[in-house]
């Protein structure tokens, strides 16, 4: 099973994310939010998935959410680095690698 944890620009995936912010209410907000992806290796979304967010170099839970229908997540956080864990039916499925965050970030997890 293999990782990819990609980062995306705002430009090249500006009408994606708008789409799918305008569904969550698009607020806007000075606190960075992390849009998340999860899909399997036949590129189908994950769900239901629950999804943990950790801090680098910390082991407690800063928060959790379920993966939406379309597999994506959100969290709303402080300028940082960051990685989740993706379970389903109480089995982790993955770890991602380290995400940063300054602005508002879109990324995937993919098995």
């Amino acid at each position: 099973m293999g990782l990819l944890v990609g980062l995306s620009s705002c430009e090249s995936n500006q009408l994606e994310k708008e789409t799918f912010l305008e569904k969550k209410g698009g607020e806007d907000t000075d606190t960075p939010i992390m849009v998340g992806l999860a899909k399997d290796q036949e590129e189908d979304p994950i769900y239901p998935a629950h999804v943990e967010l950790y801090m680098v170099g910390e082991t407690s839970v800063l928060a959790d959410t379920t993966t939406e229908e379309n597999g994506t997540f959100q969290f709303r956080v402080d300028t940082g680095y960051y990685y989740v864990k993706l379970y389903q039916n109480e089995q982790l499925l993955i770890t991602s690698e380290a995400v940063e965050v300054v602005d508002s970030t879109y990324f995937v997890v993919q098995l």
